[in-house]
């Protein structure tokens, strides 16, 4: 009964110390994800907000999803072909500290989905635990 209250104890310090508390970042086996829905409001493409979902494990990007906007779909899909491939497998540091490029014919879209992006990964250096 004793281990498992340990355990039990463990698990619970281990699932707290993944959480923000404020809903925009989670954390389950390492694995982080934070959506910046919220903390993006202020970001706009074209036709309003574009937030994104990102996954961060180890410090690296390993997804990155655009959440439910408003923007015309055949900009947007432009900018997200172009920018969020090239996303996957970079560091964390790499991302916030160098230049992403955006794609032409698709300005306002790239502008925000590169800005949601720093948000988010500002979010999580600031956060993690």
């Amino acid at each position: 009964m004793k281990k498992i209250t340990i355990l039990l104890a463990i698990c619970t310090l281990l699932v707290a110390s993944c959480k923000s508390g404020d809903g925009v970042m989670t954390c389950k086996k390492g694995i982080y994800t934070i959506n910046t829905t919220e903390i993006g409001k202020a970001i706009e493409g074209y036709n309003g907000a574009t937030p994104l979902l990102i996954t961060v494990q180890d410090d690296k990007v390993s997804a990155v999803e655009v959440l439910e906007n408003d923007e015309t779909p055949r900009y947007l899909q432009r900018a997200e072909d172009g920018i969020l491939p090239a996303l996957i497998g970079r560091s964390v540091e790499e991302l916030l500290g160098g230049q992403i490029d955006g794609v032409s014919g698709a300005t306002y879209s790239s502008d925000a989905l590169i800005a949601n992006l720093k948000l988010g990964l500002q979010y999580y250096l600031e956060h993690k635990k």
